[in-house]
């Protein structure tokens, strides 16, 4: 008869604590169900501003608890937007009167396809968005969450996207751009970003091109800023007016990751990048910041 193996009261009482701090971390990492709200900003939106989303109340649907999400832009009473609901790594997503839809899953590997319609370019043909590779970024309150980051799609004249969801919080461009993804025209400047999100009253994250999570106007993009070749396969050059007053230049990939900061704008090199979109802020030394986009073939 083998030896019968004592543990400790102590003993069992610690891994009993350990246990339940990584089910509390897992369990934080899932989407939320009350009390979040996300910030996205829109350019080209009329009205210029900042839409809030948020997640208030519960309602019973397929028989099932769902929560309810709203959409609120300033000076206007919010509107309802639908309800989500969250099983495990799985967010799904319905309307009024509207079929039930994966709006995300945070249990994606590398190849997968995101769970977004295939989208139609200029040319007439679909494209899908495959995981392309999975990062991570360290959030506000110190944890660390996945960060799914998709291909770049194109129609090789100005639309582009590429699309990051980061585990738990959505899309960077907004928690409910997967229903309705499409290119955007970066020629004209067209964008939909997540500025921040926030969760019981904490700001968790920050897009480092926003200062606020509220804007009226995005006032931190220069006009005179000029980068080319862009798209580029390697190297871009940033013309800048006043380069002398440059304190620093910071590139950050779309989820704020920072890649590298520089005081030179001449022949940068990013040839060592991952194809995608970055995010360039300039900031000269009387503490103006602006911001520029580059793509990376």
């Amino acid at each position: 008869m083998k030896p019968r193996k004592i543990f400790h009261p102590l003993f069992l009482l610690a891994l009993l604590v350990v246990a339940g701090g990584f089910s509390a971390k897992a369990q934080t990492s899932q989407f939320p169900t009350e009390n979040a709200y996300w910030h996205q900003y829109s350019f080209l939106n009329v009205q210029g501003d900042t839409t809030e989303y948020f997640l208030q109340g519960d309602t019973l649907l397929f028989a099932e608890q769902w929560t309810k999400m709203y959409a609120k832009h300033p000076l206007q009473n919010a509107i309802y937007c639908g309800a989500v609901k969250v099983s495990g790594d799985t967010v799904e997503f319905t309307s009024t009167n509207d079929e039930r839809k994966i709006l995300y899953d945070f249990d994606l590997s590398v190849g997968d396809t995101f769970p977004i319609r295939p989208l139609s370019n200029t040319y007439g043909f679909d494209s899908v968005l495959v995981v392309e590779r999975i990062d991570s970024i360290l959030l506000f309150n110190g944890e660390y969450r996945k960060v799914f980051i998709s291909n770049t799609l194109t129609n090789g004249i100005f639309e582009v996207l590429q699309e990051q969801w980061i585990e738990g919080i959505g899309s960077m461009h907004g928690p409910l751009f997967p229903l309705n993804a499409r290119l955007l025209t970066e020629e004209l400047g067209e964008e939909s970003t997540l500025t921040c999100f926030l969760a019981n009253g904490e700001v968790l994250y920050q897009n480092p091109r926003f200062w606020s999570c509220l804007l009226e106007i995005d006032d931190k993009t220069e006009q005179n800023l000029c980068t080319f070749p862009n798209p580029t396969s390697g190297k871009f050059i940033l013309q800048i007016p006043s380069p002398e007053k440059i304190a620093q230049i910071e590139l950050s990939d779309i989820s704020g990751k920072q890649l590298v900061r520089f005081v030179e704008s001449e022949s940068i090199d990013i040839s060592a990048f991952q194809a995608g979109m970055y995010i360039g802020v300039v900031t000269y030394k009387d503490g103006r910041k602006y911001s520029f986009k580059v793509i990376k073939k």
